[in-house]
């Protein structure tokens, strides 16, 4: 049986790592690979693969193009669709089972992987907008 310390401790940290992927809407939630389409479209839009090698390429060369855009500040990244992360309590997290800061890195990795692909997208249709 839990402790009322313990309880609270796991309510705690199911909110912050629920918290973490929650759009700013606080109606979704970030879903790995969600933007996948997309970006394929916007690549096809702008190079005019749709499969194959080629496609491949022109992905890698999509990427390149973006992180590019980024390091010379070209392209600002947009981080205004995710609630503020925050720094989790360590006094609750030390209190709740190890599974629980896995599954809290874990969600920190969607995060980052859908601020890249929100943002890659988003560098994408400005992009497909230039020529």
């Amino acid at each position: 049986m839990h402790s009322f310390n313990e309880f609270f401790a796991d309510v705690y940290s199911s909110a912050y790592k629920n918290a973490l992927v929650t759009m700013t809407d606080g109606l979704s939630q970030v879903f790995p690979g969600g933007l996948d389409g997309p970006i394929e479209d916007e690549i096809h839009l702008i190079y005019g693969f749709k499969e194959g090698k080629e496609m491949d390429a022109a992905e890698v060369t999509a990427i390149e193009a973006f992180i590019n855009a980024v390091e010379n500040d070209s392209y600002e990244m947009d981080f205004s669709t995710l609630i503020d992360a925050g720094e989790p309590l360590a006094a609750a997290l030390d209190l709740v089972p190890a599974s629980f800061a896995d599954q809290i890195a874990e969600a920190k990795l969607d995060r980052e992987d859908y601020f890249n692909d929100f943002n890659f997208l988003k560098y994408l249709k400005q992009t497909a907008h230039w020529d």
